[in-house]
């Protein structure tokens, strides 16, 4: 029975995953974990102590193979109003992706000294927005009547960043312990942004097409390290030994590149929009233009932050309860693309190009945030059937926020005539609450429950404004702030964890 689990959740983690980069507390580590909202900085009490606190790993006492993932998952997505008046953009996707595989190791000549290897997901998203709005509208408001006008617009945010490497703790005494891991990161973000608007004119006898086409594509491959210091603090009441007091400090180093290759691809062309070239007459000054360039392997950085994490936990025979509290320090605005190449302006006029610099180059930021974390969990008695069968039960709780930390858009640092900034389509803030149960038995543990992120309702930014355009907007309406989202996150997570004893050989693995 405890391969089978174990071969089924396996079998989970070699499906493809997905990322979201606006959020640092979506994804937890460990079903259990997850159930307790994340609060795990001063009691994780499995291998995922190599991301929640390193130092937690002294406290360990055999060696475990844990494995995580979220069995089912599935982001409905509704920001209302977010391409127009009543237009809005939706997504809604199940997936499938793991969270956490890993492995421990205790040392038999110095058993204080602890080791913790695995991969994890640290972000996923899968987000797919599309619109569209035809409509006979006054755009050209020098032409008479109205034209008739067709607008398209599309969106697509994927990608996922995978974490894996080694930690080590170390118990200094009964009560201290020390830890420090060392990730290796891989992210692929992935972004299309694309407008196809089109208006319908006549002046006179004479018919004609305005046209604002832009497409932004780029792809992000980027390897990096990021590293984890722990400290934690444990201590058994001297009146009541099933009484525990712990306390956990984590700072996470920002991440460094190591090595990224890229591709960016930008165009944008504008057909017949400057409304005072035009004449009553039966013609008109026709003005086009065109910029487009792309580049396969063009320079990229991706920066994770640095951060400091504080948690508490008291345990006793009946109920646990923990917090943690996680300051994310502010990234500064940065090139998360730089291109430096030169984009020649067309029509080539009199043989005499025209070149525009920085046209793919893109920038980020992170904001500063704080989120906050409760876990409790109530312990029902235990059965004990035999020595070697004995089962007890939990519920678990938890309450955790998920803030986003990003700016609604990635900044384009030259941004030419009809084109936008590319719209973040992931930048609302969530409230995580959790419900489950674990089954802990001498050889082994297994937790499953429901993970449910409610996001939070407040006014925003438009994406895009395609019911109210207008000729000096380049087709566009100018952008206004009344995007209500409307979003809800459902995950089903499991994990299973088998806890080596001496004799062990289960697939020929045992114990240093």
């Amino acid at each position: 029975m405890r391969i089978s689990i174990a071969s089924i959740l396996l079998l989970l983690l070699s499906i493809k995953n997905m990322q979201a980069q606006n959020h640092y507390w979506s994804q937890q580590y460990g079903a259990e974990n997850t159930l307790l909202g994340g609060a795990m900085t001063a009691g994780a009490n499995d291998n995922s102590a190599m991301y929640y606190n390193p130092a937690r790993l002294g406290f360990i006492e055999s060696p475990k193979i844990s494995i995580s993932a979220n069995a089912y998952g599935i982001d409905i997505v509704n920001l209302k109003n977010a391409a127009g008046t009543k237009l809005d953009l939706k997504s809604a996707k199940l997936m499938l992706y793991p969270q956490i595989a890993s492995g421990s190791l205790i040392i038999k000549r110095n058993p204080k000294f602890k080791m913790v290897y695995g991969s994890l997901v640290r972000y996923r998203t899968a987000l797919h927005y599309e619109q569209t709005n035809t409509m006979n509208y006054d755009v050209f408001t020098k032409l008479p009547g109205e034209e008739y006008y067709d607008a398209r617009v599309e969106y697509d945010y994927n990608g996922i960043a995978n974490w894996f490497g080694g930690a080590f703790g170390y118990k200094i005494n009964d009560n201290w312990s020390i830890g420090y891991t060392q990730f290796f990161t891989y992210i692929n973000l992935q972004y299309r942004q694309s407008y196809n608007i089109t208006s319908d004119n006549k002046i006179r006898n004479t018919y004609f097409v305005s046209s604002n086409n832009s497409n932004l594509n780029f792809s992000i491959n980027n390897i990096g390290a990021v590293e984890k210091v722990g400290i934690a603090y444990q201590k058994q009441s001297l009146k009541k030994d099933s009484l525990f007091f712990r306390v956990g400090l984590n700072v996470t180093m920002p991440s460094f590149k190591i090595f990224s290759k890229s591709k960016v691809y930008q165009s944008s062309e504008l057909n017949n929009i400057n409304e005072q070239g035009f004449t009553p007459s039966d013609s008109f000054n026709a003005v086009s233009s065109v910029l487009n360039n792309s580049n396969s392997n063009i320079k990229t950085n991706f920066k994770d932050p640095a951060s400091i994490a504080l948690g508490f936990e008291i345990e006793n025979k009946k109920i646990r309860f923990c917090a943690t509290v996680e300051y994310f320090i502010r990234v500064k605005e940065y090139n998360m693309i730089k291109d430096n190449s030169k984009t020649v302006k067309r029509p080539v006029q009199n043989n005499t190009p025209v070149y525009v610099e920085d046209y793919m180059t893109i920038k980020q930021s992170n904001q500063p945030i704080v989120n906050v974390a409760f876990g409790f969990e109530y312990k029902f008695r235990t059965k004990i059937k035999s020595e070697e069968k004995t089962r007890a039960w939990s519920l678990l709780l938890g309450i955790r926020t998920d803030f986003n930390n990003h700016d609604q858009v990635y900044r384009l640092q030259k941004l030419e005539k009809g084109t936008e900034n590319a719209f973040n389509p992931d930048n609302w803030k969530y409230i995580h609450y959790s419900v489950g149960a674990s089954l802990d038995r001498k050889s082994d543990k297994f937790s499953f429950g429901i993970d449910f992120g409610k996001g939070l309702t407040r006014k925003t930014l438009q994406a895009i404004n395609i019911s109210e355009p207008t000729a000096g907007n380049f087709l566009l309406g100018e952008k206004q702030n009344t995007v209500i989202p409307q979003i809800n996150s459902i995950n089903f997570v499991m994990g299973y964890t088998y806890k080596f004893n001496k004799t062990d050989r289960l697939m020929k693995i045992r114990p240093l």
